[in-house]
């Protein structure tokens, strides 16, 4: 998941003026995830499913889920490491 949504967020990122809103690009992304990991953020989201947050709440949401998900694939991490694009700095929460 980690590096499914660090890669989408690069993508936006190169094209700043794609005129997409940030709810559509939450769907577009939802929408590109494998069955489990919709299941799977959907069960994380308390209430069944993630599209019932608000946008804030699911991009939390999501960022935590992605930062977990790196954590899980590597178990022990230095302060402030990068892997496969994904950056978290462990100091200060996530």
């Amino acid at each position: 998941m980690c590096e499914t949504w660090e890669r989408y967020k690069t993508l936006l990122m190169y094209c700043p003026n794609h005129g997409i809103g940030e709810v559509d690009q939450l769907y577009i992304f939802l929408g590109g995830l494998k069955g489990q990991t919709k299941v799977m953020l959907d069960v994380v989201a308390g209430e069944g499913i993630i599209k019932h947050k608000t946008l804030e709440e699911a991009m939390e949401l999501i960022e935590n889920v992605a930062a977990n998900d790196f954590g899980a694939q590597h178990d022990k991490v230095s302060n402030g490491v990068e892997f496969s694009g994904c950056y978290f700095g462990l100091g200060g929460g996530t």
